[in-house]
């Protein structure tokens, strides 16, 4: 199997297109693996995939099922993409990221009719569940780029696993990573998911919700590792903006098994929700 490919000097995106081929730049750069791709941009290109698939109406992704089968290498993945039940209601799409001939990760997406004209009832309803968003940093109104939760200023940019952490504006707005206690993580791409293009909804929500996997992990990080195998995204509407909040949960359970899951909000209030299975387990002693 041929080693990363080199990393490209523009990192202004994610990704390049090259032809079916999505190629990956350092801000895809894993911080477990610096040979490999974060979940974030893996989730987000497949979103972004399934939103390059034709329909026979206008149709909105309702929920995008990711499946991180491989670590998912950095180096060109072919695209690949199937309607798996094509209708004017309901639609599903296989979406696919292969390396040569293993597909790394894989999404299904449902997909269904927007229907026209607007629902006052609906959104105004006395008993319907609240939805405004977290409170929202003055940065995030502003649109001001605040930089990394997850890294020192120190750090620099070519170190190992930084590629990823560095892509990101983010404002940890409530709890904190090994308290156990919910944590609000508001949270931006500081460039576009693929070069020259604007990133669709689909690919934001998809890019958001790997979050979901260990954002409020309780266990220390310089013993544990938290690994999610999958993705379940749903969206009740499409994000506008930039800036998405992650309202997330983490529990570590028995037998190596976890489980994440987050509340996903724009400016104007709420926009779906995420879970994450997970594989729990301790970091390797030196050695052994």
């Amino acid at each position: 199997m041929p080693g990363p490919h080199p990393l490209t000097d523009d990192e202004s995106a994610y990704y390049h297109l090259d032809g079916d081929l999505v190629v990956p730049t350092l801000r895809t750069q894993s911080s477990w693996d610096p040979n490999t791709q974060q979940g974030p941009p893996v989730c987000g290109i497949l979103g972004w995939a399934v939103g390059r698939v034709p329909s026979l109406v206008p149709m909105q992704m309702v929920r995008l099922t990711t499946d991180l089968w491989r670590p998912v290498p950095r180096r060109p993945l072919r695209v690949e993409w199937a309607v798996r039940r094509e209708g004017r209601r309901i639609q599903v799409v296989d979406v696919g990221l292969c390396d040569g001939d293993v597909e790394v990760a894989h999404g299904t997406a449902l997909r269904v009719r927007r229907e026209d004209g607007e629902w006052p009832d609906a959104l105004h309803h006395s008993e319907r569940p609240p939805d405004a968003p977290p409170a929202i940093p003055a940065a995030v109104r502003d649109g001001v780029a605040v930089g990394s939760p997850f890294t020192e200023p120190s750090v620099p940019d070519e170190s190992d696993g930084a590629g990823f952490l560095r892509s990101i504006d983010g404002i940890r707005d409530d709890g904190d990573t090994a308290s156990g206690r919910p944590v609000v993580l508001w949270a931006r791409m500081r460039q576009p998911l693929v070069a020259g293009e604007p990133t669709p909804p689909e690919g934001l929500a998809g890019w958001a919700s790997d979050f979901a996997s260990g954002l409020a992990a309780y266990l220390d990080a310089s013993q544990w590792m938290y690994m999610n195998p999958d993705v379940n995204l749903h969206l009740l509407r499409e994000p506008v903006g930039e800036w998405i909040a992650i309202a997330g949960l983490t529990w570590a359970g028995d037998h190596g098994i976890g489980h994440g899951r987050a509340r996903l909000y724009d400016v104007e209030g709420f926009v779906g929700s995420a879970t994450a299975a997970q594989l729990v387990h301790r970091w390797p002693n030196p050695g052994d």
